[in-house]
């Protein structure tokens, strides 16, 4: 079993207030995966995880998704996809459109949300994202 070292850190998180972006402070005790430990596919993409790689988050989160090398966990799936998405990695922020449109990770079904994260995916080269948001428009 692999220990994981956590550290302290302040987290800065963009948010928009009326027009502005302002930057919301945290602070928290941060490591990327809170993972103990895992085999096959998900072990590959630890290392990067833990480092805070986002294509490594993302790649770890899909392993939760579908249960490569873990126990499948949606809620740590779209946890690290979240982590991912603060990275502004494409598949990570697809994924969260995907798991609001189809109501995955205890999110409620919201096609308005969906819509959102599929545009900023699409608009960032992401084909599966393009394909989604052509089907919400279909609806």
């Amino acid at each position: 079993m692999k220990k994981i070292r956590t550290r302290t850190a302040f987290m800065l998180y963009p948010v928009v207030l009326s027009g502005a972006i302002a930057l919301v402070v945290t602070l928290s005790i941060f490591s990327p995966t809170n993972i103990s430990a895992q085999t096959g596919r998900a072990a590959t993409y630890l290392p990067g995880a833990e480092r805070g790689v986002a294509k490594d988050l993302t790649r770890l989160a899909e392993c939760y998704e579908y249960g490569y090398g873990v126990e499948e966990d949606l809620n740590e799936a779209l946890r690290l996809y979240t982590q991912a998405a603060f990275r502004k990695d494409p598949q990570a922020i697809f994924r969260i459109g995907y798991f609001y449109e189809t109501g995955k990770g205890g999110l409620q079904k919201d096609y308005a949300e969906a819509f959102k994260y599929y545009n900023v995916a699409a608009s960032q080269g992401n084909q599966g994202a393009m394909l989604y948001l052509a089907e919400l428009y279909e609806e």
